[in-house]
């Protein structure tokens, strides 16, 4: 990611993805939403491990297998 702009709401929403998550660590929603922000950084290790603990905890989940 080039846009410093980009860059700087990217990191900023993995932040609040992440303060989320410590309170709740496997709520579907918000491992999916940080997966797709892990996806816009090219990290895409992280995005699939993401989507993998969504279909331990909800292995019916069609979004996190579809990710």
């Amino acid at each position: 990611m080039t846009n410093p702009l980009k860059q700087s709401i990217v990191n900023d929403r993995l932040a609040e993805v992440n303060a989320k998550l410590k309170a709740n660590p496997n709520d579907a929603q918000t491992l999916l939403t940080r997966a797709a922000v892990y996806r816009q950084m090219a990290k895409y290790a992280e995005a699939v491990a993401d989507c993998t603990t969504v279909i331990q905890v909800q292995p019916n989940n069609v979004t996190a297998a579809l990710e």
